[in-house]
């Protein structure tokens, strides 16, 4: 299912020249990798290995995480976007601070 929507958002993307022109190739996969698994859950919320992911493409995950809310908003709108993004509470804004506070326990 996973790999499902992750197509269905690149061809999304194809049709965003603003979007594929002002980021890295390997930004945009990492993005829309993390808004299929938020399409798939229902839920913005972190999982380790998302969390991995601004680090095997060199991008910082504040940079990953507002790309994949831009990415959603396209796939299912900004209203639907917006439930699942507010949903847990967690935004592009708050992943520094549930990162430190897990390196503080």
């Amino acid at each position: 299912i996973l790999g499902g929507v992750v197509a269905h958002l690149a061809d999304l993307l194809v049709f965003e020249d603003a979007l594929m022109s002002s980021n890295w190739p390997s930004e945009l996969s990492a993005a829309m990798l993390h808004a299929a698994v938020m399409l798939s859950t229902q839920r913005f919320q972190r999982h380790a290995f998302t969390s991995r992911i601004d680090h095997l493409c060199g991008a910082r995950e504040e940079k990953v995480v507002q790309l994949s809310e831009r990415i959603l908003m396209l796939a299912v709108g900004a209203r639907c976007a917006d439930v699942i993004i507010e949903g847990s509470g967690v935004t592009a804004e708050d992943s520094d601070l549930a990162e430190r506070s897990d390196e503080e326990l």
